[in-house]
């Protein structure tokens, strides 16, 4: 199976890369982290991009059938509302709700034709709220209402 793992350079993607590898699947790798990539085992195809960049889907995306995609690309920064700047809001956004929906557009064509599965990874700040992580939370909100809204959609068409 192609397994395409955003976010998979550190972390929960790294671990999950690294399992899946060993269990011996075809693993590929997108991250905004380039000196991470050169980390993962060279089995691991790497590319280079951020979820927030369409043209960086695309290039990583069009040389393969993507099986399995897993979406952890995640952005975190901790603060006050009143101390965060927009641009953190902004990032927030972009990188964990947008950049999965940019993923999924990106892949859903292959991911019918192989009756392939989507994993997108949330958090529990995707169920409630914490202090100082209001924008994390609200990104991850936004991560679990179009997971649940995306699953309605593709029972309904049999992905």
């Amino acid at each position: 199976m192609n397994i395409f793992i955003t976010g998979g350079a550190s972390g929960i993607g790294k671990r999950t890369a690294v399992e899946l590898l060993e269990r011996g699947h075809d693993v590929k790798v997108m991250d905004c982290d380039e000196e991470a990539l050169e980390t993962l085992d060279q089995e691991i195809e790497i590319f280079h991009g951020d979820v927030r960049n369409a043209k960086d889907l695309e290039a990583a995306t069009r040389r393969f059938e993507v099986d399995v995609l897993i979406n952890c690309a995640g952005f975190q920064e901790r603060g006050a509302v009143e101390d965060l700047e927009m641009d953190s809001f902004q990032e927030h956004i972009d990188t964990n709700y947008l950049g999965t929906v940019r993923t999924i557009k990106e892949v859903l064509p292959a991911l019918r034709r192989n009756n392939g599965r989507i994993i997108n990874v949330s958090s529990v700040a995707g169920l409630t709220g914490a202090p100082f992580l209001s924008a994390y939370c609200a990104s991850k909100h936004a991560v679990e209402g179009f997971s649940d809204s995306l699953r309605m959609e593709l029972n309904e068409s049999e992905l």
